[in-house]
């Protein structure tokens, strides 16, 4: 008798978690919907934390955007391997952070693949290599180990506003106060690998709002959202010059990647990438300490660069046709940056693909 009840009590207890599982579920689905996705990134070896590979999959942020993506076996935005982009006779390399990957648009919807439409030529390849999250420091070194394995003829860097703070985290190299690079080790959490590629994990974030709940709720409490690069907070001011120490990372990785790609002979080109905060001072008729230091160091090392403030922000268009409210590009922003940069590099590309034929 005492073992039935006590299977009657446990069972209950398991029917009324799971009802009151059941009730948070539809609860939140219907009145504070959560942010539902597979898990988008892993630790690798030479780059650190990067897209996960082989993965297609989406992200829905309520209220912000919802995308689809596909990553190849090496973690790019390609559904194409490697291997095919021999058949190409000219290859540009796409490097930047999460404006270059495409964070809030479809996979053909990103600036990459859309300038590639754009050249619109059977024996031309754009291939997108943007990392979500990621500074200069990951373009100099992706450019350093796969630019040759792409066999890429040309190589655009996206270099966006929050590039001085991330490049200020330095990730991946050490920099000695001479401007040298040395690389850091990059350690690998083993759990946390294997979990970002649970199946089952990923089933549960993409199909439960409860479970996502949770998962940001621990994320946040082991790992506070703060930014690390001062303490704690981005540098504020928008207008002030940039502190030295923001500076002189970013003034080592573009000179180092400046001249890797010319010892190399890929040509390489800067596009400055406008965030909401440039669009809004374009329209004052301002720049932004980031942009104003971009353009100073870009000058002094001799870059060859372009923004792309102007064709973007002294538009006709709104601050929303262009930017998602998380201040990622939209659709429209990507397409309006791909038609800047093929602008800029057709003459190139066509000229060096005729001489190959």
């Amino acid at each position: 008798m005492k073992v039935i009840q006590r299977f009657s009590v446990s069972t209950f207890t398991l029917f009324a978690f799971l009802m009151a599982m059941a009730i948070a579920e539809v609860g939140l689905r219907w009145l504070a919907p959560q942010t539902l996705g597979h898990s988008r990134r892993v630790k690798h070896p030479d780059f650190g934390e990067m897209a996960v590979p082989s993965r297609q999959g989406f992200i829905r942020i309520p209220g912000t955007f919802e995308f689809g993506y596909t990553n190849n076996s090496q973690g790019l935005r390609e559904k194409r391997e490697p291997h095919e982009f021999a058949r190409y006779r000219h290859r540009i390399l796409a490097l930047g952070d999460s404006f270059t990957y495409g964070i809030g648009v479809n996979d053909h919807q990103t600036w990459a693949y859309r300038l590639e439409q754009l050249i619109h030529h059977p024996d031309v390849a754009v291939i997108n290599a943007g990392n979500e999250g990621s500074g200069t420091d990951y373009a100099l070194r992706f450019f350093d180990l796969y630019a040759s394995r792409y066999q890429a003829n040309q190589c655009v860097v996206f270099f966006h506003f929050s590039d001085f703070e991330n490049n200020l985290k330095s990730p991946i190299y050490f920099i000695d106060k001479q401007g040298s690079l040395s690389l850091k080790p990059i350690k690998i959490n083993r759990w946390k690998q294997a979990i970002a590629l649970n199946p089952i994990y990923n089933w549960l974030t993409t199909h439960s709002h409860l479970v996502s709940l949770l998962k940001f709720g621990l994320l946040d409490w082991i790992h506070p959202p703060v930014n690390q690069a001062f303490g704690g907070a981005a540098y504020p001011d928008l207008f002030r010059p940039l502190p030295a120490s923001m500076l002189a990372n970013t003034q080592a990785y573009l000179a180092h990647l400046s001249k890797l790609a010319l010892s190399r002979r890929i040509p390489l080109k800067f596009y400055y990438t406008p965030s909401q905060e440039d669009f809004e001072a374009c329209r004052m008729g301002r720049k932004t300490n980031r942009q104003q230091a971009f353009e100073w160091l870009a000058n002094k090392l001799n870059l060859n660069y372009e923004l792309l403030t102007n064709p973007l922000a002294c538009t006709h268009y709104s601050l929303s046709d262009l930017y998602l409210p998380d201040g990622h590009w939209t659709a429209l922003g990507h397409a309006l940056a791909a038609a800047e940069v093929e602008r800029g590099l057709a003459p190139v590309a066509m000229e060096k693909v005729a001489s190959a034929w």
